[in-house]
């Protein structure tokens, strides 16, 4: 992680279900205790990043007990979500188009094997491509834009925002972005414009 070197032990064992997980961060001479993560029966540590951030899925293989996503916030590894596993031996991270996805190869409920594999999935969060919209009701949408074409974004009875698409700056072939963008109050024409 940023030029850092560290490495994860999941402990397991059967005659004692309480053991930590533990991170060690590489000092420039030996592996030195960074953190130690309260686990039941955690069969595997899987590092992973997502939308700019590194994490780490503890795999919790006691029934009952969650398994735990760790976000990385510079210094320690703090919780970020808590995933209904069962009985879990490993996390596999991958993503398809926009949206990231994080399995969990479940084998055990306490009483049989037969148990589904769990996927979660999540928006990418950052712009891939064109841009990107989330409504008040927490639906997504896409913007195609032509480059140098203003466009209605969005409006009611009263206000009115417009965009203009510009070609990416960074990496043309990944899209349009937003370049100059305008808000219009329609009652009294008062227009609030910006150009990048």
């Amino acid at each position: 992680i940023n030029a850092e070197y560290m490495g994860a032990f999941a402990n397991s064992q059967h005659s004692s279900n309480d053991h930590n997980s533990v991170i060690y961060k590489w000092s420039g001479s030996t592996f030195t205790l960074l953190q130690s993560i309260a686990t039941k029966d955690c069969r595997a540590v899987y590092f992973f990043s997502f939308g700019g951030s590194t994490y780490a899925a503890f795999a919790n293989f006691l029934d009952g007990w969650n398994s735990e996503v760790r976000k990385w916030d510079g210094s320690t590894f703090t919780l970020d979500q808590s995933l209904a596993t069962t009985g879990p031996l490993d996390f596999n991270y991958f993503e398809i188009g926009s949206y990231a996805y994080l399995a969990s190869s479940n084998f055990y409920d306490g009483a049989s094997y037969n148990v589904y594999t769990k996927i979660y999935r999540q928006q990418v969060p950052s712009i891939r491509d064109d841009p990107h919209f989330v409504s008040l009701a927490g639906g997504t949408y896409e913007v195609k834009g032509e480059p140098g074409t203003t466009y209605l974004i969005w409006s009611d009875s009263c206000v009115q925002w417009n965009a203009r698409f510009d070609m990416r700056r960074s990496n043309p072939s990944r899209g349009t972005q937003m370049g100059a963008t305008g808000l219009r109050l329609v009652p009294d024409n008062t227009t609030l414009e910006m150009d990048p």
